[in-house]
């Protein structure tokens, strides 16, 4: 089995399960304006997502350490989720 449960993804994308889809591409593939690199795979993102390219939970200096706990409340809070949502709904 995958690590993403499937189902609950499709459930949160058409609206019938509370919950937060969050999709660690970069905006350009996220929107649809670079092409898919993977064959077979659509370009754009699954509808009710929210874009949060991983390298923004990276610090600026060492790309190999995330940022501090504030600073990715920070970030998270830019794309409208909050510690408390994140504690309350399901976030694939």
């Amino acid at each position: 089995k995958g690590v993403v449960d499937s189902a609950a993804v499709l459930a949160v994308a058409v609206g019938s399960e509370e919950g937060t889809i969050l999709d660690a591409r970069g905006a350009p593939r996220f929107n649809g304006e670079a092409p898919e690199p993977r064959p077979g795979l659509k370009s754009g993102h699954i509808p009710n997502s929210k874009n949060l390219p991983f390298t923004k939970l990276l610090t600026d200096n060492d790309v190999t350490s995330f940022k501090s706990p504030d600073e990715i409340a920070q970030v998270l809070s830019e794309v409208g989720l909050d510690r408390d949502q994140l504690a309350k709904t399901p976030v694939f």
